[in-house]
């Protein structure tokens, strides 16, 4: 019988005194190739390891009753389910902002994705803080439903029209914390360097940090070896927020890095810190 399997179980009628059964399942129909061919005593079988995708298999069963052995029975045949969505952005511990837009990347043939994200790696009920399954592209941004300072989990299922299908690993991720206030001028009380946007980016990108003095600053890419790419500042800005926009067109795909380092020239306050983007083609 026809049908759609993810790590799921094979069953068929019992045969009277039989204690053995051998299962063979293909992806051919003359079962020239073999995927597994068990012996087990019950009539069931829970398959593992299958390859995902929409792969196509076939099955068929021969009982044993420890002295005869019957013919193959008819073959079946089913089809595996979509894969699993592999995520991209926020990748692991990452720190991000309270509106964040998580990506991850497409599947053949899903019409739709789910997004949970939970305050516990296990996604009990009472712990999921935001849960919907209408996305129907590979990113999704979220607003107002996070908290600020907290860690967090996401995990994406891939959907068709017929079926929900395997959810992918989870990550963990931890939003800013957005507590800290202007001074009485209106400039940041605090140094700070945020996630660029979007990421992944092809093949613009936009990063943005904030400044609580006047400061000399030098804002440089790397790539993931630690080789100098570009340098986006290296000169005297004023307190407040900047905007730096880079245009990595031209180069590999790949993760690369992005490094400020800024000196007050008002006080002796000195500020550093790095931060990984992903370049996508």
């Amino acid at each position: 019988e026809e049908g759609y399997l993810d790590r799921d179980t094979l069953k068929w009628s019992p045969v009277e005194g039989a204690v053995l059964y051998n299962l063979q399942i293909s992806t051919s129909s003359d079962f020239d190739s073999l995927f597994t061919e068990p012996q087990v005593s019950r009539n069931f079988y829970t398959v593992k390891n299958l390859e995902l995708g929409n792969v196509h298999y076939y099955w068929r069963v021969k009982a044993n009753n420890g002295g005869n052995v019957s013919e193959y029975s008819q073959s079946g045949h089913f089809y595996t389910s979509i894969e699993a969505a592999e995520l991209i952005y926020p990748e692991v511990n990452d720190t991000v902002s309270v509106t964040p837009e998580f990506q991850w990347q497409p599947v053949e043939g899903a019409s739709a994705y789910r997004l949970q994200i939970s305050r516990s790696p296990l996604f009990q009920a009472a712990h999921i803080v935001y849960d919907v399954d209408t996305i129907t592209s590979s990113s999704h941004l979220i607003t107002g439903e996070l908290e600020p300072a907290r860690s967090h989990y996401w995990r994406v299922y891939s959907k068709t029209e017929e079926y929900e299908g395997p959810v992918s690993e989870f990550r963990r991720f931890i939003t800013e914390d957005v507590t800290s206030i202007n001074n009485s001028d209106g400039y940041p009380l605090e140094y700070r360097l945020s996630q660029n946007y979007p990421n992944p980016f092809n093949p613009a990108t936009v990063i943005t940090f904030e400044l609580a003095e006047d400061s000399h600053v030098t804002l440089s890419i790397y790539d993931m070896l630690g080789q100098f790419v570009t340098k986006l500042s290296d000169r005297i800005l004023s307190a407040g927020q900047h905007n730096k926009t880079w245009m990595a067109a031209g180069l590999s795909a790949g993760v690369y890095l992005y490094e400020i380092r800024a000196e007050s020239i008002i006080s002796s306050r000195k500020y550093s810190a790095v931060r990984k983007m992903l370049l996508v083609k």
